[in-house]
């Protein structure tokens, strides 16, 4: 996801929400484990801990180089830059786990179109970490 993000032409997130996306149809039963975190796998739950949070650092360094750049280094917080992230990363979860997982037949019906959907997470997370 890195390294999508840093090839996707300035937009970021547009190149890791595709790798995500990718990555999540392709490995449904991973998912499912990292996502769920199943009672069964302990292990998983703690990679998962620890993927999230390495991603949510990420994200939260890259976004306060951003708005440095653009003379608004001070405009939110770090807390806050880091709730939004976990919030984002939640939601982009939950969407693909209904979308690919359970197959929510509302949201599976609305989701035919995989560029758009990736259009619509994508925009999520980058009107999210504004100020």
């Amino acid at each position: 996801m890195i390294d999508a993000s840093q090839s996707s032409h300035g937009r970021p997130m547009l190149g890791a929400t595709q790798a995500y996306a990718r990555l999540f149809e392709g490995n449904r039963g991973l998912m499912k484990c990292l996502i769920h975190h199943l009672d069964a796998f302990p292990a998983a739950r703690a990679a998962f801990h620890r993927l999230n949070r390495e991603w949510i650092e990420t994200v939260v360094t890259a976004t306060r180089r951003r708005l440095a750049r653009e003379g608004r280094g001070d405009a939110v917080t770090e807390a806050e830059l880091t709730r939004r992230a976990y919030a984002l990363g939640g939601m982009t979860d939950h969407y693909l786990s209904s979308l690919y997982l359970s197959q929510e037949p509302g949201l599976v019906a609305v989701s035919d179109d995989r560029a758009a959907v990736i259009d619509t997470l994508t925009t999520i997370w980058e009107r999210g970490l504004q100020p």
